[in-house]
């Protein structure tokens, strides 16, 4: 992939700052030290201190641009087959600057992606999301979901961005104040101690209901998203799942807090 490569020093900087910014002020607002930040810091540095780089870099809005395309063909009732799942696209778009109903340019044309269709079919094939079929006249939809790691190693933007907007949301709800609908999102379910034998199918239940919440969420976005307004916001939700070290888990069920919605 042409746009997965090492990341500038500007580019690392701002991704650190972005992750790290918010963080801080949390435990600053919490009433740590600056030199207790910097001490913490520095242990951390010492102990991974001979890891191995293993990130690939991917430019931010070239990624986000995939995600729109794979959001609106899984989601869109235009890219919908018969069956209800995404259907099967054209690689030729016809001639004129309309493409064709049920085309990959025409996919493209109304996810607003700027990238050329040659680099976006490149991309995505390279992310395992997408395959040729029928002789190479059409693409199929693997995978709505685009990886977080390829071949050992992980994509550093996706996954630092992930990090970044979890901090922001439990930044903006502890420290901004916000009241009514300006609260984001920001609960978790019980942590409970498993039998280690149990695990495997608790997460195939929470990977199963956390896709079917995910795209009925998808489906409802793209339902309300307004190509015409004046303004537009960005608004996204995450899910992520935690294990607490052994002898530190709670049996009891955390309050379910309206603190949030993003």
């Amino acid at each position: 992939m042409d746009n997965v490569k090492g990341p500038t020093v500007q580019e690392s900087q701002r991704a650190a700052f972005e992750v790290l910014r918010p963080i801080v002020h949390l435990l600053r607002a919490a009433g740590v030290a600056a030199g207790s930040v910097r001490s913490a810091s520095e242990q951390a540095l010492r102990g991974y201190a001979r890891v191995p780089a293993r990130g690939a870099w991917m430019d931010r809005a070239c990624f986000q641009q995939l995600v729109d395309v794979l959001t609106v063909w899984a989601g869109d009732p235009e890219f919908i087959d018969e069956t209800g799942l995404p259907a099967r696209l054209t690689l030729a778009g016809g001639p004129g600057p309309a493409p064709r109903p049920g085309s990959f340019p025409r996919l493209l044309k109304k996810a607003e992606v700027s990238l050329t269709a040659h680099r976006v079919l490149e991309q995505l094939q390279a992310l395992g999301a997408v395959q040729q079929c029928d002789r190479g006249r059409r693409l199929r939809l693997v995978s709505h979901v685009l990886p977080g790691v390829m071949g050992g190693r992980f994509l550093a933007t996706p996954m630092l961005d992930a990090i970044r907007r979890f901090a922001e949301t439990v930044e903006h709800n502890l420290c901004a104040r916000p009241a009514g609908a300006e609260r984001r999102m920001h609960r978790c379910a019980a942590c409970a101690s498993l039998d280690p034998r149990e695990l495997g199918e608790v997460q195939r239940f929470v990977q199963s209901s956390g896709d079917a919440f995910l795209d009925a969420v998808d489906e409802k976005l793209l339902s309300s998203a307004r190509k015409d307004a004046k303004e537009r916001l960005r608004y996204g939700v995450g899910l992520y799942v935690f294990m607490d070290p052994a002898g530190k888990t709670s049996e009891r069920r955390p309050p379910r807090r309206h603190t949030s919605a993003h």
